[in-house]
């Protein structure tokens, strides 16, 4: 399914234009890599599969019955619901307030305890993600309050 996903991410994303203002990469480069990223993870957790499979063998049980499959399908949505805030909170209280926010609720949800390394983490992590985005590939990041 994932690789499903990344055919087509790759296919709507191939379709970007260049512009004469484009540099060597143009705006489909990262797109692309993204694409790539996501089928090498694809195939690779496939290949997992597949090992797993002829060197453990069948368990008699489809994991789509099993009860870890429902946690984990609740799991993932907490992580969805997460992202979902991120975008809604993202042009009202700026880039960095809302990453910071975002980091430290998945550190807390995933399990970390309140405390001061998990909230040093958020900075931190906040701060290199700004930095990266805003000051070494200068792609403006959203200000608080920039509708």
């Amino acid at each position: 399914m994932l690789l499903v996903i990344a055919a087509g991410y790759y296919f709507f994303t191939s379709s970007i234009g260049t512009s004469a203002l484009s540099d060597e990469v143009g705006a489909a480069g990262l797109p692309t890599v993204y694409s790539i990223g996501l089928a090498s993870v694809a195939l690779v957790l496939g290949l997992q599969a597949i090992l797993r499979l002829l060197i453990i063998g069948s368990q008699g049980e489809s994991s789509i019955d099993s009860p870890d499959f429902f946690r984990m399908f609740l799991r993932a949505s907490g992580v969805l619901a997460i992202g979902i805030f991120y975008l809604l909170i993202v042009n009202i209280v700026g880039y960095v307030i809302a990453l910071l926010l975002v980091l430290m609720a998945m550190l807390f949800y995933l399990g970390e305890a309140v405390g001061r390394q998990a909230i040093l983490a958020a900075f931190i992590g906040a701060g290199f993600f700004w930095f990266l985005f805003d000051w070494l590939l200068g792609i403006p990041t959203p200000g608080i309050g920039s509708f």
